[in-house]
């Protein structure tokens, strides 16, 4: 771009990014106050302490950057992006680290080492190995048994393991952010599933289901089909947000979980499956072969619990990232 061109095309907000601008500006500080304080206060924290540093004037212009990442990270919380202003909030503490020295660089890098207990595996291995104050020997002098020197800390290093951990708990936040829109959506899916339901009840749909015995001809099968399928929905909405809830899975099923497509796969199969259980139980060959008596109350009951099924996507992703993985431990060979 030539000096004092106006921005490209590419560069200009769309209006679904002017809509979301304003929808976060307008909907963060009622929906997610705590967030927005936390961040908020931790500027605050972190201005003050840079504020409060005795540095000498050839770190002036350092400190000066910390603090214009600082007023941009107050910026995007007034706009509501919380996720955005932590960010920047941890790239600032960071830049704060190369300016330290002695006591207090130590100091942050004591911190850093507690902080690593946190952390996934390999995540601990690089910080710890970042804070170590005694330098690899070659492999020859390693042989022999040599005792490893120590060197002063580096604030390239000790920054560098900070911004390892912050990486971690932005990786985080993040997925508890996929993990709230998820539960999120599904909340809305039973609102109306317990919608549609009340309303089937007061025109007297549900009342054609209860009153189904076994072997009796279906009369109204549009309206029998559409109460199995609601409960259907009905029960997949409440498993999936059951089992979003799982720990332990692997890092890549958050995300693949939370898109919209999967949410809506995990609906309509539980639906689906709700419709065809109910007419497997009704067919010829289920009566002739299971001596039940069936009433009509079970057929609601087999219904919703049909809809959890929809467990069938989970597995199914699991095993596709499980599979799709680096880390995945290979199958024994026959």
């Amino acid at each position: 771009m030539t000096p004092g061109a106006g921005p490209s095309p590419a560069d200009r907000p769309t209006l679904g990014d002017r809509v979301a601008a304003s929808y976060r500006r307008i909907a963060t500080p009622i929906l997610r106050r705590r967030a927005l304080d936390r961040v908020r206060n931790r500027i605050g924290a972190e201005r003050a302490k840079v504020a409060a540093l005795r540095h000498p004037a050839a770190a002036e212009a350092g400190h000066a950057g910390v603090l214009a990442v600082l007023e941009d990270a107050a910026a995007r919380a007034a706009a509501g992006e919380v996720d955005a202003a932590w960010t920047r909030v941890h790239t600032a503490r960071e830049m704060a680290i190369l300016h330290l020295e002695g006591p207090a660089l130590e100091a942050a890098a004591e911190e850093l080492r507690h902080e690593a207990g946190k952390l996934n595996a390999w995540r601990k291995a690089t910080v710890l190995q970042l804070l170590s104050p005694q330098v690899p020997l070659p492999q020859a002098e390693a042989a022999s048994g040599a005792a490893l020197p120590n060197q002063p800390l580096q604030p390239e290093k000790v920054a560098r393991a900070a911004e390892v951990v912050h990486e971690h708990y932005q990786n985080q936040a993040y997925k508890d952010g996929l993990r709230l829109s998820q539960l999120l959506r599904l909340a809305i899916a039973l609102g109306l599933g317990l919608v549609v339901l009340l309303m089937l009840a007061w025109r007297g749909d549900i009342d054609l289901v209860i009153a189904l015995s076994r072997g009796a001809q279906i009369d109204q099968l549009g309206k029998v089909l559409g109460c199995i399928a609601v409960f259907g929905f009905c029960g997949a909405a409440v498993s999936a947000a059951i089992s979003f809830q799982a720990p332990q899975q692997p890092s890549r099923i958050p995300e693949l979980m939370s898109s919209f497509q999967m949410t809506l796969l995990r609906l309509v199969l539980g639906t689906v499956s709700a419709v065809i259980v109910f007419l497997g139980v009704r067919s010829a060959a289920f009566e002739q072969t299971v001596a039940l008596d069936i009433s009509g109350e079970a057929y609601l009951l087999l219904a919703f619990a049909a809809g959890f099924s929809e467990r069938l996507v989970t597995g199914i992703v699991e095993t596709v990232a499980g599979r799709s993985s680096p880390t995945a431990p290979a199958k024994p060979a026959p």
